[in-house]
């Protein structure tokens, strides 16, 4: 199956995750693939439609690190926050 059309509220940058079904971009800030393809940084994904479903950091080993947020795509209010350590819930 081809990409879905990229709604205007996905960046440029966004590429689409064949597997999880949605679009995901590194922020300008750093968010991108290290040279051990592993995610650093900052990341978003999006829905289909362009709504924000995922914010999280991740650290140099591509293991989430800080907080991690989850949204309701139908509202864009927050469903699930938490704080990761190394890959794992903390606090």
């Amino acid at each position: 199956m081809a990409n879905p059309q990229r709604p205007s509220a996905v960046p440029k940058n966004a590429a689409w995750n064949k597997h999880h079904k949605y679009w995901e971009a590194g922020s300008t800030k750093g968010g991108i693939f290290n040279r051990t393809k592993k995610r650093t940084g900052l990341w978003t994904h999006w829905d289909r439609q362009g709504n924000v479903i995922f914010e999280g950091n991740y650290n140099n080993d591509g293991k989430l690190d800080g907080v991690a947020k989850h949204y309701h795509a139908s509202n864009g209010k927050v469903a699930m926050e938490g704080n990761y350590k190394n890959g794992k819930q903390h606090g």
